[in-house]
């Protein structure tokens, strides 16, 4: 209601504020205010405006989880280039979603076009599968696999996501990277030792 008092007064929707140059819309995606942002839209307010930092709305939408959020972001932007939007970290929306294990951002992400093999600079050039490989988040995961995310990827440690698994001796993690190929059993708990079979050769 005050946003649309203000917009109705003519107050300019994307005025800027506090030392990263926040709009009315950033702080309206970060704090999960998803009818102030449609107001903030329908009054103009662009959703590719970034912070100081490089950062969008839609990469708060998309580290919190709040769909909606992100479902009206995305929809009044039109393109895929929100989306892909990289911050000055490096970071895309899609990278914060898996890391958090958002899986219903990661796929309305997705929908718009994201890029699933992107490399995130801030984390070692990780990809979203690696992220949320490291994270544990196994329905991300078998969400970007089915987006055919490229499990062969490995970032600036040499690792890939199937390395990260078997770190974390997540077999379930560890069997979903490795089934496409079939080498499921390769994989398996040893019988009473809880350590991979691999490593007891």
């Amino acid at each position: 209601a005050v946003c649309a008092l203000l917009l109705g007064c003519g107050a300019a929707p994307d005025a800027r504020g506090g030392n990263h140059g926040a709009t009315a819309l950033h702080r309206a995606a970060q704090r999960g205010r998803a009818g102030a942002v449609q107001v903030l839209l329908e009054g103009g307010a662009d959703p590719s405006l970034p912070l100081n930092t490089g950062t969008l709305p839609i990469h708060f939408a998309s580290e919190k989880g709040f769909i909606d959020i992100a479902r009206l972001l995305l929809a009044y932007d039109g393109t895929s280039l929100t989306s892909n939007a990289l911050d000055h970290q490096g970071i895309a929306p899609l990278h914060m979603a898996a890391y958090n294990g958002h899986v219903n951002s990661v796929e309305l992400l997705l929908s718009f076009g994201a890029s699933v093999d992107i490399p995130c600079k801030a984390f070692g050039n990780s990809t979203a599968l690696i992220l949320a490989t490291k994270q544990g988040h196994l329905r991300t995961v078998q969400v970007l696999l089915k987006a055919s995310a490229n499990k062969s990827i490995a970032d600036s440690t040499g690792k890939t996501a199937s390395d990260y698994a078997l770190e974390r001796r997540d077999y379930d993690l560890i069997n979903t990277l490795a089934s496409d190929d079939g080498f499921t059993d390769e994989y398996s708990p040893a019988v009473g030792g809880g350590t991979l079979i691999e490593e007891e050769l």
